[in-house]
């Protein structure tokens, strides 16, 4: 957790992708949400894809030997190591939305500071846009949602070490080595197991315009109270 803590007020959204799907999602609000399965299935290193997506729980039991027994002869014992972590998977008709969050109070103030440089365009896309006010955005959101009768809960992600975790997934924590996404999603509890576009109107007044991505690697941020 970043040490300062999390808050949507004094955080700002980012979103990387192309730029024809950017401007649809400025123009027209359109988020598009995949499958938790997508994510789990996408093979990319420590991008996008994350097998764990579809964990419903964790499991960490230390590291054993078992250790099965000759009575005859002890020299023909056979000793098996058994994983100390693993995990339950199961299909969640759960679709996913998800940006970087950048929340200010992580940095000093009049200390321009610059943003995660691990995007690149072949994984990400070729652009980026800002969503400036968040809280806005995410009752559009939850508006367009409730009219087509699908439940949503959005928070940030908590980066921890899975391989030492044991206990439930609440579909809000990711293994740490995540923790340069700083990611604050939007989770969509579907009816069936499909990718699924939604239209929250016009976000044209809480957007910034769209960028190339090629600024992003160079782009430094300041804030200063006013």
């Amino acid at each position: 957790m970043d040490k300062k803590g999390l808050g949507i007020a004094t955080s700002i959204f980012i979103k990387v992708g192309k730029e024809e799907h950017l401007k649809k999602f400025q123009n027209e609000g359109m988020l598009h949400c995949e499958t938790l399965d997508y994510f789990a299935n996408i093979e990319d290193g420590i991008r996008r894809g994350d097998k764990m997506e579809i964990a419903t729980q964790f499991f960490n039991n230390g590291n054993h030997i078992l250790t099965i027994f000759n009575e005859i002869d002890s020299s023909k014992n056979i000793k098996i190591k058994v994983e100390k972590a693993h995990f339950l998977e199961q299909k969640q008709t759960i679709n996913l939305f998800c940006l970087y969050a950048v929340n200010i109070l992580n940095y000093e103030e009049n200390t321009p500071f610059m943003l995660e440089q691990r995007f690149n365009e072949k994984e990400w896309g070729t652009h980026f846009i800002i969503i400036t006010q968040p809280q806005t955005f995410i009752e559009r959101v939850k508006t367009v949602l409730s009219q087509m009768k699908l439940g949503m809960i959005s928070n940030f992600v908590k980066y921890i070490d899975l391989a030492n975790y044991a206990g439930l997934n609440n579909g809000f924590i990711k293994d740490e080595v995540y923790s340069y996404q700083k990611e604050f999603r939007i989770r969509i509890e579907n009816y069936e197991l499909k990718c699924l576009d939604i239209f929250a109107g016009n976000l044209v007044d809480i957007t910034s315009p769209i960028y190339s991505l090629d600024i992003f690697k160079t782009l430094k941020m300041c804030y200063k109270t006013i």
